[in-house]
């Protein structure tokens, strides 16, 4: 996960998740949950009024494909 901590701290940077250490909790309590969420936002899902930091989409898609080859 250390290798991927720079995109999820864009995930931090958008308040997706407060913290790093809060992202690996919910990893590892609702692991489906988080690559539900972020298959969402790696095809474009955001909120009405959002505008995403960029190299956020990228981000996301970098953490799903580190999470799905664990």
């Amino acid at each position: 996960m250390k290798k991927l901590r720079k995109g999820i701290e864009k995930l931090v940077e958008n308040e997706d998740f407060v913290s790093y250490e809060e992202f690996i909790f919910e990893l590892k309590e609702e692991k489906e949950e988080v690559k539900k969420y972020l298959e969402w936002r790696a095809n474009g899902g955001k909120m009405n009024t959002e505008t995403l930091p960029d190299g956020y989409v990228e981000a996301c898609k970098k953490i799903l494909g580190g999470i799905e080859n664990e």
